[in-house]
């Protein structure tokens, strides 16, 4: 897999900005090298017909749409927004108030599928917040204050058995197996 193909990947999925030292982090190469990629990967998006954009504010890179396409995507966050939840982003919204906060890779582990799209969405519904881990590439997954609002209760130990849950030994093996891997 070459440079370009990895760094493309990392944008996508990591969904906010990223530093050069964080992207150097993970593809093993030097900086003028990621800098290089990052802006053969903006003037190819520029180029393209495409509907995404990669935007830099001199120190983060960010994977994103192009502004002339914010129309189509209010339309399609209005639709979102106004629909009822699925039965797989209660199941992600469950999961996230139980064991948050949770990694995305943490949740896919359990879930056994991709997550992104899901939580983008609950996102984007203001259920469930983004908590950048320590210095991490990756963010944590809790719920939002208004999910706790919608719910009625004021943190996440009031759900349900919370406690029997959060400390389920099938739950904890699953993520235990996944960090020694």
């Amino acid at each position: 897999m070459n440079l370009e193909s990895k760094i493309e990947s990392i944008l996508f999925v990591v969904g906010r900005g990223i530093s050069v030292s964080e992207i150097m982090k993970v593809v093993d190469v030097n900086e003028k090298e990621v800098i290089n990629t990052l802006d053969d990967l903006k003037l190819r998006y520029k180029d393209e017909e495409s509907g995404l954009c990669l935007i830099t504010d001199g120190f983060l890179y960010k994977m994103s749409t192009k502004p002339e396409n914010l129309d189509v995507i209010e339309k399609f966050i209005s639709v979102e927004i106004s629909s009822e939840l699925t039965k797989p982003q209660l199941e992600t919204l469950t999961i996230i108030g139980y064991l948050g906060p949770i990694t995305k890779s943490e949740l896919e582990e359990l879930r056994g599928v991709s997550c992104g799209i899901i939580l983008k969405n609950l996102m984007m519904r203001g259920l469930v917040s983004e908590k950048e881990e320590d210095g991490g590439l990756f963010s944590l997954y809790v719920l939002s204050t208004d999910a706790l609002g919608y719910l009625g209760i004021s943190s996440v130990e009031e759900l349900p058995d919370y406690t029997k849950l959060r400390d389920h030994d099938n739950i904890r093996n699953i993520l235990n197996k996944k960090d020694e891997e």
